[in-house]
């Protein structure tokens, strides 16, 4: 019975000494200069260059795989953003599908496109391209009052474009007549807005949405959910436009 005591009494001994705090002290500190000229990658590694071809192979296999087909070139300038309107009707075409009682209209931003959708054969890579972020496609919950915030927004150079369900008048310094669905925008009603968690948490001057009631995330990247579509379509023997 005393040697399992003074086992335990070590054992409680050496932990409590871990997790002390411990005080340590920079003894020395030691630098070098990697020069960043022709002479850098003189002395090759053969085998780190062979096994990054392979993937590269592989990973062209793939991404050069055609999925679609696209009847007119698409991009995301003004004025007629119809690759940012075109992705607006996949989200909100996703939303109405998945989501409960659908959605009210879909929300993106514009420069999250990094490339425009040309005209012809549609490949994965183009998908990757045009969509390069790991954006999730999330439902939020925000009262009309707070949208007027946002879309007044829409009279300088907007970053953020709602989908075309949603009708406004822009004037000079204002937008007014707006409706949702043809229906006059309701100050005290919830409205259920698709849209990436990316401006749900604010970014891209959407700090209204601070202002939300609720959030709901599908946990599916908006990617998948274009390349998705596009497949389909192509299935169906459609070709893609807008």
């Amino acid at each position: 019975m005393m040697k399992k005591i003074k086992i335990w009494f070590f054992l409680f001994i050496v932990l409590s000494y871990a997790c002390s705090a411990q005080n340590y002290t920079i003894r020395e500190i030691k630098a070098s200069y990697a020069l960043m000229d022709s002479t850098f990658n003189k002395t090759t590694n053969q085998k780190a260059i062979d096994l990054v071809n392979y993937y590269s192979t592989l990973t062209s296999l793939v991404m050069s795989e055609t999925i679609g087909e696209a009847s007119n070139t698409m991009t995301k300038a003004h004025p007629a953003y119809e690759l940012v309107y075109f992705t607006l009707d996949v989200m909100k075409q996703f939303g109405d599908k998945n989501l409960q009682g659908g959605v009210d209209f879909a929300l993106v931003n514009i420069n999250g496109h990094r490339s425009s959708l040309n005209k012809g054969a549609i490949t994965l890579e183009n998908m990757y391209e045009i969509y390069s972020f790991d954006n999730e496609l999330v439902c939020v919950y925000l009262k009309g009052k707070y949208l007027l915030d946002f879309l007044k927004k829409l009279t300088g150079a907007p970053k953020v474009l709602p989908s075309d369900n949603v009708k406004y008048t822009i004037t000079a310094h204002d937008v007014t007549n707006i409706f949702i669905n043809n229906i006059p925008l309701e100050p005290d009603r919830k409205y259920k807005i698709i849209t990436l968690d990316y401006l749900a948490e604010g970014n891209d001057d959407m700090a209204v949405m601070k202002k939300k009631s609720g959030l709901y995330q599908t946990g599916i990247l908006l990617r998948d959910v274009m390349i998705s579509y596009v497949k389909e379509s192509t299935e169906n023997h459609k070709k893609i436009e807008r």
